[in-house]
């Protein structure tokens, strides 16, 4: 007969893991001491299991925060890059892909600076690399350049990566392309431009108009036949006259262009709204550029607001002139 002595080996789950048990071929032979012994080696073994679960479910924790948050920086919006010191890609999400348009194989193992080499000066680039180099953050704006060759504007804030001993082991670059947000500040910026160009236009046309009535009231009395006056003294006063008379149209247009009622749509004819703005800018644009109108429509009266349609086309004009910086050219 063989006597036999065990005790249950269990996980930190309560879940049994196996046995440890000691056998005899003679009965009854396990004293206190032994089962002492074997009762210790148990409890030892179970520590080691123990130790072993909570390493096990450390790491599983620990692979689950770095999925976490390797899926949180895959999807985010704004491109992200990862460099070590010296400025090589370490990794890049799929963000910095779509806006530079390099794959993630194409960027990874290169120096940042030559993947988007944009329109930079010695001076930014020392600024930038001893701020961070300093253990600062940088914040600032690129001028970067996609992979076909385009350029575009990103916000970016360069955080430094520092170790348990202090020291910068990484970079980590975040970005947002404000191509189109620099465009939209473009065009506020022209609004508030032609705005104020309304504003002195109005003040200056209401001042002239009254210069120009005294200088027709005055002509007109030349001209009656009260006074007599030589055919050629007569002939100035009707250079006078006419003068006189364009320039008042002349503000009215002005006046018109810079007019900040509300809207009122009401039956104009497009082609004399064209026509008063081309002569607008034919006083406006550079004298090199040449103004072309062809004005085909059968019926050119149309329902609308003629200030903003003229402030349109004024506008349209005006963008195409700045096209043309050194002149030469045709605004059709």
């Amino acid at each position: 007969m063989i006597s036999y002595y065990g005790m249950p080996i269990t996980w930190p789950t309560d879940d049994i893991f196996g046995t440890i048990c000691i056998l005899d071929t003679k009965p009854n032979t396990y004293s206190t001491h032994i089962r002492e012994l074997l009762a210790r080696f148990r409890d030892s073994v179970q520590f080691s299991l123990q130790t072993l679960y909570d390493a096990h479910q450390k790491e599983q924790a620990y692979a689950e925060t770095l999925h976490t948050w390797d899926t949180a920086l895959k999807a985010a919006a704004n491109a992200i890059v990862v460099t070590d010191t010296e400025g090589i890609v370490l990794w890049v999400n799929p963000a910095f892909n779509e806006s530079s348009g390099y794959e993630a194989q194409e960027a990874v193992g290169q120096p940042l600076e030559r993947i988007q080499a944009g329109k930079h000066d010695d001076a930014f680039s020392q600024n930038l690399w001893g701020t961070i180099r300093d253990g600062r953050v940088w914040k600032g704006e690129f001028l970067n350049q996609r992979k076909d060759g385009s350029l575009y504007s990103e916000a970016a804030t360069i955080t430094p990566v520092k170790n348990e001993q202090g020291d910068i082991v990484q970079f980590i670059a975040v970005s947002q392309d404000i191509t189109e947000l620099k465009k939209l500040e473009d065009q506020l910026r022209h609004a508030h431009k032609m705005d104020a160009i309304g504003q002195l236009s109005a003040g200056i046309a209401h001042d002239f108009n009254n210069m120009l009535g005294g200088i027709l009231g005055a002509s007109e009395l030349l001209a009656s036949e009260s006074l007599d006056l030589s055919e050629k003294a007569k002939e100035y006063v009707d250079i006078i006259i006419q003068s006189s008379t364009r320039a008042a149209n002349l503000t009215r247009k002005l006046l018109v262009f810079s007019r900040k009622s509300k809207f009122a749509s009401t039956a104009v004819d497009l082609h004399d709204i064209i026509e008063e703005t081309v002569s607008l800018l034919s006083q406006t644009l550079d004298k090199n550029i040449m103004i072309s109108v062809t004005n085909s429509a059968e019926n050119s009266r149309i329902i609308g607001d003629d200030s903003q349609l003229q402030n349109a086309l004024m506008n349209i004009g005006i963008n195409a002139s700045h096209a043309m910086p050194t002149g030469g050219g045709v605004v059709a």
